[in-house]
């Protein structure tokens, strides 16, 4: 943010401040009403920091324990194999047996 001093050294509040300001007078939030513009500004830029530095945090990490789930997916590869190899073996013995009767 931009240094909000006048010339006086006093603060200057930013347009967000006195908007912030208005709705806790429209809401009547009496816990907040003793908030100066200035105080608010430094609110409004903490905010700005947060939502920043919280942009990059959209990772996730996780450990799975999958050995079961690759070993059960192994043994179905290789009944897939075997089977495949079978059919080829059908389809041999059928092909054979068809030249052998023309």
């Amino acid at each position: 943010m931009a240094d909000n001093k006048s010339s006086e050294g006093n603060h200057i509040a930013s347009k967000e401040a006195l908007a912030v300001r208005k709705k806790i007078i429209e809401w009547d939030l009496d816990h907040c009403k003793e908030l100066t513009p200035e105080q608010v500004d430094t609110v409004i830029d903490l905010y700005r920091d947060f939502k920043k530095s919280n942009k990059n945090i959209r990772s996730l990490t996780v450990d799975v324990e999958c050995t079961n789930a690759i070993k059960g997916l192994k043994a179905v590869q290789r009944e897939a194999r075997k089977t495949v190899a079978a059919l080829k073996e059908i389809e041999e013995y059928k092909r054979d047996r068809s030249d052998n009767h023309d």
